[in-house]
């Protein structure tokens, strides 16, 4: 039978009692994306996870999934009796006050942040993961939108190779980069991750847009929604997005900027060290990153788009067999010296004392546009119980608009129609 994240949700509703604690294991299992894994174990920063695993005599078994499948995966292990999964990389869009029971409240009394300095990370990133003033996740990488651009491809079209100032430059600039190369190889003027709500809402935040508010007020029927949206619309029916857009991945938009294939893409900033990686990249050195721009109406406000940026957190199911492994690789892991060394090897930290760090500063390509965009950034979607399932809903709508070539304005109706009664 396959597990929905509808289903895997509601399993997290169930009341669990905390196992003892478990002796420590040679296995340690870690569930989260790649770029995590990427994070801790190579690049300037050093292997962390081979600093800690070796001398602890660990196994570890990372399971690496796209983002919808790692909570599905994590939430079902989580649920039962004891689970494969020791330590998990937790997105806060997915944490609702009944996710979190079946997480170690880490401001606990087994001591689980001692020496952390909480306190060095925004509280506006703890948050999300905060529930009955206990914490249930510690920070650990934020990522923040940016603009990426190909200066080698816009080169090639006699344009000029600077970021666009405003969601009409943007457009304009887009449009003229889709074109065909003289070897044949289309090229698509911009690449999102997909269709969905989290991936495509930084269209809509040029004009300061949302599909939901914090408090869970809808307004995908506002009129920023409705231009994303027919932005959005009017890109796929030109072929500005590819053709299999409906289905993108992250990991699509990664391969189709290093070979070329994209001119530009809205995508986290941290990830400019993979699309400039001479080791996979066919534009090492030529991929650039800016902020997202602001429409005229706004920028008074926002001198750059207040772009999304999701927070993932280190969490520890209570369910977790090797309990004192988890523990000290979170420690490990969720430390400044950690902060600082994650960050070079291609991590959006979120302690300050690591943003305001002149070693990362001077190492980092991208500190300046990350500062810039984290000043109004936000996270996409409010983290609640139905939160996949409004993601879904928002997804398919918005692929058959895509495919049928919709009007926006039915299928914010639609979307709002079928989200409203998951609101409560």
């Amino acid at each position: 039978m396959t597990l929905t994240r509808r289903a895997v949700l509601g399993a997290a509703g169930l009341s669990l009692a905390a196992p003892a604690l478990a002796q420590a294991e040679a296995r340690l299992g870690i569930i989260g994306h790649s770029v995590h894994r990427n994070a801790v174990s190579q690049g300037p920063g050093g292997n962390m996870l081979g600093e800690l695993a070796g001398p602890a005599g660990w196994r570890v078994e990372w399971l690496t999934f796209g983002v919808p499948e790692i909570h599905d995966r994590l939430f079902r292990e989580a649920s039962l009796r004891e689970g494969a999964v020791d330590l998990a990389f937790l997105l806060n869009r997915y944490v609702a006050p009944r996710v979190a029971e079946l997480f170690v409240p880490l401001d606990g009394p087994e001591g689980v942040l001692q020496g952390l300095a909480v306190e060095d990370i925004p509280e506006g990133m703890r948050r999300p993961f905060t529930f009955g003033g206990r914490l249930y996740g510690l920070p650990f990488r934020q990522a923040t939108s940016g603009l990426f651009l190909n200066a080698a491809l816009l080169e090639e079209r006699g344009m000029e190779v600077a970021p666009p100032a405003s969601p009409d430059a943007l457009a304009a600039a887009v449009r003229r980069a889709t074109f065909r190369r003289g070897d044949g190889l289309a090229v698509n003027g911009l690449v999102l991750d997909g269709p969905g709500p989290s991936q495509m809402i930084d269209l809509a935040r040029m004009w300061d847009g949302d599909f939901l508010s914090s408090d869970l007020q809808l307004r995908v029927e506002e009129p920023a929604m409705l231009k994303a949206l027919d932005l959005l619309r009017a890109f796929f029916a030109e072929g500005v997005l590819p053709r299999t857009f409906p289905r993108f991945s992250t990991e699509q938009v990664t391969t189709a900027m290093q070979q070329g294939r994209a001119a530009f893409a809205i995508s986290p900033i941290s990830r400019f060290t993979a699309l400039n990686n001479p080791a996979s990249s066919r534009y090492p050195g030529r991929i650039q990153v800016a902020t997202v721009p602001s429409a005229p109406e706004i920028v008074s406000r926002f001198p750059v788009a207040p772009v999304k940026s999701e927070i993932w957190a280190l969490a520890i199911p209570r369910n977790a067999r090797n309990r004192d492994g988890a523990v000290k690789a979170l420690r490990g892991f969720g430390s400044a010296d950690a902060s600082l060394r994650a960050a070079l090897n291609g991590n959006g930290p979120v302690r300050l004392s690591t943003l305001g760090d002149p070693r990362y500063a001077a190492a980092v390509p991208w500190a300046v546009v990350e500062a810039a965009a984290l000043r109004d950034a936000r996270p996409p979607l409010p983290g609640w119980e139905n939160a996949a399932r409004a993601e879904d809903i928002f997804r398919e709508e918005v692929e058959a608009m895509l495919v049928r070539n919709q009007p926006a304005l039915e299928i914010a109706a639609n979307i709002a129609r079928r989200v409203r009664p998951l609101l409560g």
